[in-house]
């Protein structure tokens, strides 16, 4: 081969070479219309969900403040937010983002917010009454402590959404619920343990209600987990309460609504995911959050990189296709379960050095993105749990068997098959995500007249 020819084909090898380098490292950020269409979509704000939102109420829950000092402040605390994002100094966004606090902050008497009160039933928690029983005189001073969380509570019933006014940055903004919700469930149960087991109810039934309905239309995936959190522990509180009633009431029209299963909509998360991606693509401020120390020269380059590429196509198409999809409506309409290849965004070597974020977003989100859909599936099977023990415990204990295996199958019970248990009068199913508990355990009510604590379910 003459020296010429090969110079004419290295001359043709060498941009092929160079391309597919490039490609295998992450390098090339080229777009098909289909891909900046996907991400035109995705970067779309939040539409109207309402026409009153929650999520001011939630943010400023601490302080007793009336509407229009509400107003007054989330519009001070948005704008200050959003300023402080806008600095070009990366010191200031972390400092920022670490202890953001709203304007409210030292102008009014604040709530305590924490975790760890061991007789308050904090919505994580599973065994609420228990709690309570331990020393009910502890449980009522901190109710009466944190008595001012109630009428906030009871105040949100008339909102309905809650859509973060933050955004789109809103990495840094978190809202801490434990306190004001578990205040919610503790005041309950000190209700049901003095007699008044009927206001019980009603609470925890508009508690739920409130809940149901704010997951359901909002654009912050935190308040969706603590809506579904909420919903949970309210109706474990509920039928704990039933289950120890000896002749227990039917349940009123409110709670047979709020406690029913989930319609096809409820499961839609597309607004909140499409949210979380729009913050996803903000500057990561990298250098600033790990510390010029903590970085060397070619994972400078690589984050920098980053931030030059913001648009983060492969979490834009792995959130389309997992919750904005059709592929997804049909999901929700069979009641299946969201599957993501083990390998899904796994990146190569190259892309690691040189796309270190969005490699560590892609894998991470892509690890546990199904969690919020088995969340839901979860919740869905709590309701119809509690509705078949509710059907089953109007008959006569002999005919309860025999009802439960002539049940009509629901399409929930393909991920969560139920045992019934015709000697401890439970049905029981596995979680999907298991937490403090492996498995759903819905007593009948009526099982546990005697007020014993509910025994743990098998690991």
């Amino acid at each position: 081969m003459s020296r010429r020819l090969q110079v004419l084909l290295a001359l043709l090898i060498a941009p092929l070479a160079l391309a597919a380098f490039a490609a295998w490292c992450g390098l090339l950020t080229w777009r098909t219309p289909a891909q900046r269409a996907l991400v035109a979509r995705m970067m779309e704000p939040t539409p109207p969900l309402g026409s009153r939102n929650a999520y001011p109420l939630l943010w400023l829950s601490r302080y007793e403040l009336s509407d229009e000092q509400i107003e007054h402040h989330i519009t001070q605390d948005v704008a200050q937010w959003r300023a402080l994002m806008a600095q070009p100094d990366s010191r200031i966004v972390r400092k920022a983002r670490l202890e953001f606090a709203s304007t409210a902050a030292g102008k009014y008497p604040s709530l305590p917010s924490t975790y760890g009160w061991p007789t308050i039933c904090f919505p994580w928690e599973i065994d609420c009454l228990d709690r309570v029983r331990v020393d009910p005189a502890v449980a009522r001073a901190l109710v009466a402590r944190l008595s001012g969380y109630l009428p906030r509570l009871d105040r949100l019933a008339g909102f309905d959404h809650a859509t973060n006014p933050f955004g789109p940055h809103t990495a840094g903004i978190r809202l801490n619920l434990s306190t004001f919700l578990g205040t919610g469930l503790t005041d309950a149960a000190l209700r049901h343990l003095d007699g008044d087991s009927a206001g019980a109810s009603q609470r925890l039934c508009a508690l739920a209600a409130t809940w149901r309905r704010l997951r359901a239309r909002t654009d912050d995936l935190s308040v969706d987990a603590s809506g579904i959190s909420m919903l949970v522990a309210s109706l474990r509180l509920h039928a704990d309460m039933r289950a120890e009633l000896p002749d227990a009431p039917a349940q009123s029209p409110e709670c047979e609504a709020v406690f029913a299963p989930l319609e096809d909509a409820e499961y839609d998360q597309c607004t909140a995911w499409r949210a979380n991606y729009r913050a996803s693509t903000e500057p990561m401020d990298a250098l600033a959050l790990a510390g010029p120390e903590g970085l060397g020269w070619f994972e400078r380059v690589g984050y920098w990189r980053d931030e030059r590429n913001p648009d983060r196509i492969e979490t834009a198409q792995l959130v389309d296709e997992t919750y904005c999809s059709e592929a997804h409506r049909e999901r929700i309409r069979t009641r299946a379960r969201i599957e993501i290849a083990d390998d899904y965004g796994h990146c190569t070597a190259g892309e690691r050095v040189f796309h270190p974020m969005r490699c560590a977003q892609v894998e991470l989100t892509s690890s546990r993105m199904g969690d919020f859909h088995d969340s839901l599936l979860d919740l869905d099977a709590w309701l119809a749990l509690h509705g078949l023990a509710q059907s089953l415990a109007r008959l006569p204990p002999g005919a309860r068997r025999a009802a439960f295996e002539a049940r009509a199958i629901p399409l929930i019970e393909a991920t969560h098959p139920v045992e019934f248990d015709p000697q401890a009068q439970v049905l029981t199913t596995p979680l999907l995500v298991p937490r403090r508990e492996p498995r759903i355990v819905m007593p009948l009510p009526g099982s546990r007249v005697a007020g014993v604590a509910r025994p743990m379910p098998p690991e």
